[in-house]
C-alpha cells in the first residue's frame, strides 16, 4: 500500500515477469526502463517474480552494486530496489531451524551475489498491521505534499559523506555491510533530520538498527554458504565514548541454529516424502513448502540396533543420549567422538553425560575426544576440567584419551562395532532451560531440543580407533599435523609443514652444546605455531639421514631420554609460553635403532613470540613461509596480524 498509494514517484511491481527491458533498457526501443523514471521500484510478492532470463540478475548485481549497468550503453540511474514477501512459517522455527532461513520468500534466482547487495532487512514481522486505530485526529499534510518533499529532500541532498566522518563500525563489519550500514544511516538523517544533525543519542540509536538490519542479512547469508565467506556477523559500531556495541537481531538472539549454523546448502534435491517427524516437500511449482507436524515423543524403550535417518525437530522433548546411543553400544570396546565444541562448560557438562551413557556399557574400556578451540577458549581451564573427568573415568577402568585440532568442524561418533553416528549439532542439541531450577535441568528426557538431523549407520570399511600412540599420557594431545609415520614424512623431504633438525642442542661441526642450536629449533617451532603447524623431527639431518638424539640425551646430568624430554618441555614453556605448549606435543619414536624426536605442532589461535634471555631475545617473531622460517618486522608483523588472526 505504501509503496503503491504514498507517492507517485515509486511503482510497485505485483507478480508477473521481471524482464531486463521492463527494468533497465530495452534495446530496440533505445530507451531506459523502469529503474530510470522512478525514485523506487518495489516488487510486490516477490517470490511470485519470474526471472526468466539470466542476463536481468546479472544487471540487477551490478546496478545494486553502484547504481549503473550496461545494455550496449551505459546507463546511469538513481532508483531504489525494494522487494517485498510474506513469511507464512514462525520466525521463531525459522530461525532455529538449520535448513531455512528468512530469505525463504525470494525466488530461486536471487543467489548470495544479491542478497549480499541488500542494504537492510526491514523485519515486516514487527510492524502492526494497517488499522484505524493509527490514523491521527489532528491536521495532517497531505500525503502529495509530503510525496513531493521527500522527492526533493532525498534527490537534493546527500549525508553519505557526513555520516561516514561521524560513523565508526568494528572491524567485523565488511566492504558491503559498512556500505550498507552508512546508507540506512544518511538515509534516517535525511528524512528526520533534514536541516540540523543529530544528537549523539540520535545518530547512536540510527547507526544501531542499521547494523541490526545488515546483520539479518549477513546471518541469513551465513546459514546458505557452505563456507566461512560470510561467518563475520558479530557486527558492532563504537559509541560515542569509543566502547565497541555488539548489535544482535532479537529474534535470533539466542537461536545456535541462525548464529553458528551447519555447513550445508539450503535446497536439497529430495522427493516428495512426507516423515512422521514432517519436514520439507516440493510442490510443481519449485517452491518450498514447510511441513510443521506436532512434536511426536520416540517410543518408549530402547528401539532396534538398525540404520537410522531422522530428524529431531525444534521443540521435541524425550531425547537423550541413551536412546540414540543406547542400543548401538552392545559389544563395544571403545568410542571415538569427533565434535569441535567441547569448550564452554554447558558443553563439557553434555560430555560428561555422553561418557556415563558409555558406562552403561559394561564393556566400554576405551573414549576417543577429538575437539577443537578458538582464540577465545581458556586451553587451560579446558586441560583442567577434562583431566578431572579423565581421573574419574580411570577409577571405572576407562580410559579417556583427547585431541585437539583446530581445524576440524564435522561431528561424528564412532564405535569399534562399525556404527557410525552423525548428530548434525553433535552433543549440544539441547535447548537452554528458561530457569536452571526448571522441569528438564537433570532430567535430560524433559529437557527441550534444537532442531538437528541424526544419521545411524554401520559402516563395512570403519577405521581402527586407536591411532599412532603418543608419549603423553596425561594432559590434552593435540592432533599431529600428519598421522605419516617417521619414515614417510623423511621420504617426503622437507616442506612448509615439515622440517629436520640434527639436533636440539648439540653442534656436530663444533662437538659441543651450542645455545644457537637451541634457538634455530624454536624458530621453527614457533614458526609452525604462527603459521598452519607443522611437524619437527629432531635427530634427523637435512638430508634425511636419521642421526638419533643421543648426544642431546648426553648432555643432561641423568643421561636419559625422559631427562632429556624433561628439559624439552621446560624450555620450550619458558621460551614460547604455557599456551603455545599445550597444543605443541612431543613424542619419541624408536626409528632403525635410534631414537627420534617428534615435536607435532598445531596452529595457535593467537600470535606466539619467542623469548630467551640467555640469547638476549624478547618478543621475537617468527613464522613459517614454505619451507623457510622467517622473522617478520613489527610492521610486517602487524600486516600478518590483521591478515592471519583478523587483528588490529
Amino acid at each position: 500500500y505504501f509503496f503503491s498509494e504514498f507517492s507517485p514517484y515509486s511503482t510497485l511491481i505485483s507478480g508477473g515477469q521481471a524482464t531486463k527491458s521492463i527494468l533497465f533498457y530495452n534495446n530496440a526501443r533505445q530507451k531506459i526502463g523502469l529503474v530510470g523514471f522512478w525514485d523506487t521500484v518495489a516488487f510486490d510478492e516477490v517470490g511470485g517474480i519470474k526471472v526468466k532470463d539470466p542476463d536481468t540478475i546479472q544487471i540487477m548485481k551490478d546496478f545494486m552494486a553502484n547504481g549503473r549497468f550496461s545494455r550496449g550503453v551505459e546507463v546511469i540511474a538513481d532508483a531504489s530496489l525494494a522487494f517485498v514477501g510474506n513469511i507464512d512459517q514462525s520466525i521463531e522455527q525459522i530461525v532455529n531451524s538449520t535448513e531455512y532461513d528468512l530469505f525463504l520468500p525470494l525466488p530461486d534466482q536471487f543467489d548470495l551475489a544479491v542478497m549480499d547487495r541488500f542494504t537492510c532487512y526491514v523485519p515486516g514481522w514487527e510492524m502492526p498491521k494497517n488499522s484505524s486505530e493509527f490514523l491521527t485526529d489532528h491536521f495532517g499534510l497531505i500525503t502529495d505534499y509530503l510525496a513531493e518533499a521527500f522527492h526533493h529532500q532525498l534527490k537534493h541532498t546527500n549525508r553519505y559523506e557526513e555520516v561516514s566522518k561521524r560513523i565508526r563500525l568494528g572491524r567485523a563489519v565488511e566492504g558491503r555491510d559498512e556500505k550498507g550500514i552508512k546508507k540506512t544511516v544518511a538515509a534516517f538523517l535525511k528524512i528526520l533530520h533534514p536541516v540540523e544533525p543529530p544528537s549523539d543519542g540520535e545518530f547512536e540509536e540510527y547507526a544501531a538498527y542499521a547494523v541490526e538490519c545488515r546483520r539479518r542479512i549477513k546471518e541469513q547469508m551465513n546459514k546458505r554458504k557452505p563456507d566461512d565467506e560470510f561467518a563475520q556477523i558479530d557486527l558492532s559500531y563504537f559509541d560515542k565514548d569509543g566502547k565497541e556495541v555488539v548489535i544482535f537481531c532479537p529474534e535470533s538472539k539466542n537461536a545456535l541454529a541462525t548464529l553458528e549454523p551447519l555447513r550445508r546448502t539450503l535446497y536439497e534435491e529430495t522427493a516428495d516424502v512426507e516423515t512422521e517427524f514432517g519436514g520439507v516437500a516440493e510442490t510443481e511449482s519449485g517452491q518450498i513448502d514447510i511441513e510443521l507436524t506436532p512434536s511426536i515423543e520416540p517410543e518408549a524403550g530402547p528401539p532396534k540396533a538398525t540404520e537410522q535417518h531422522f530428524t529431531i525437530m525444534y521443540g521435541d522433548t524425550g531425547y537423550t543420549y541413551e536412546s540414540i546411543l543406547g542400543p548401538y553400544l552392545v559389544g563395544a570396546k571403545s568410542v571415538t567422538i569427533e565434535d569441535p565444541y567441547i569448550r564452554l562448560p554447558h558443553q563439557i557438562n553434555n560430555f560428561v553425560r555422553f561418557c556415563e551413557t558409555m558406562l552403561r556399557a559394561p564393556t566400554i574400556r576405551d573414549i576417543k575426544l577429538i575437539t577443537s578451540y578458538d582464540d577465545k577458549t581458556d586451553l587451560a581451564e579446558l586441560r583442567d576440567k577434562l583431566e578431572e573427568l579423565k581421573q574419574s573415568l580411570l577409577e571405572l577402568d576407562v580410559v579417556l584419551k583427547i585431541e585437539l585440532n583446530s581445524r576440524m568442524h564435522d561431528r561424528e561418533i564412532r564405535i569399534d562395532n562399525g556404527w557410525i553416528i552423525k548428530i548434525g549439532r553433535g552433543l549440544d542439541f539441547y535447548q537452554k532451560p528458561d530457569s536452571w531450577f526448571a522441569v528438564g535441568t537433570s532430567d535430560l528426557r524433559l529437557r527441550k531440543c534444537l532442531e538437528t538431523k541424526v544419521d545411524i549407520f554401520i559402516s563395512d570399511a570403519f577405521p581402527e580407533s586407536a591411532a599412532e600412540n603418543h608419549s603423553h599420557e596425561t594432559g590434552l594431545a593435540v592432533a599431529p599435523t600428519s598421522n605419516a609415520t617417521i619414515l614417510n614424512l623423511i621420504a617426503g623431504h622437507e616442506d612448509a609443514s615439515v622440517e629436520f633438525k640434527s639436533s636440539a642442542r648439540w653442534n656436530y661441526r663444533k662437538g659441543a652444546q651450542d645455545p644457537e642450536i637451541e634457538l634455530a629449533m624454536l624458530k621453527t617451532i614457533a614458526g609452525f605455531l604462527n603459521a598452519k603447524g607443522g611437524t619437527l623431527l629432531i635427530g634427523v639431518d637435512d638430508k634425511g639421514k636419521i642421526l638419533g638424539v643421543e648426544n642431546d640425551v648426553k648432555l643432561q646430568s641423568a643421561k636419559t631420554r625422559d631427562a632429556f624430554g624433561l628439559w624439552l618441555g621446560n624450555f620450550l614453556m619458558s621460551a614460547i609460553g604455557k599456551t603455545a605448549m599445550l597444543i605443541t606435543q612431543i613424542s619419541f619414536k624408536n626409528v632403525e635403532e635410534k631414537d627420534v624426536c617428534r615435536i607435532d605442532v598445531s596452529p595457535s589461535p593467537k600470535p606466539v613470540f619467542v623469548n630467551v634471555q640467555k640469547l638476549n631475545i624478547e618478543d621475537e617473531f617468527f613464522v613459517r613461509m614454505n619451507n623457510q622460517t622467517q622473522r617478520l618486522s613489527k610492521r610486517e608483523l602487524l600486516d600478518y596480524e590483521k591478515q592471519h588472526w583478523g587483528i588490529g
